[in-house]
């Protein structure tokens, strides 16, 4: 029998991510990707492993030891020093 997938298995269960619609003058809609607080609990700072916070509008994590600000792009964290803004 072809296509049955009787046998297969399920993936797992992906971490849950909430999208937020937020009106602003002068923009149609703006599309706000907000972090679990699941990952939230895991993610470290990468240059000195402290936890980080998710800014105000959402748009940034934020390390208060070393006062960096990491980007979140389309809903994902870039966890590059690199990357990073000093505040």
């Amino acid at each position: 029998m072809l296509g049955g997938g009787a046998g297969r298995a399920t993936s797992p269960r992906r971490p849950e991510r909430r999208i937020r619609l937020r009106y602003s003058p002068g923009c149609c809609v703006r599309i706000d990707a907000v972090i679990s607080k699941e990952l939230l609990e895991v993610l470290a700072c990468p240059k000195c492993k402290q936890r980080l916070q998710l800014s105000d509008d959402g748009r940034w994590l934020v390390c208060e030891t070393d006062r960096l600000r990491y980007p979140i792009v389309d809903g994902i964290p870039v966890m590059l020093v690199e990357e990073a803004e000093s505040y």
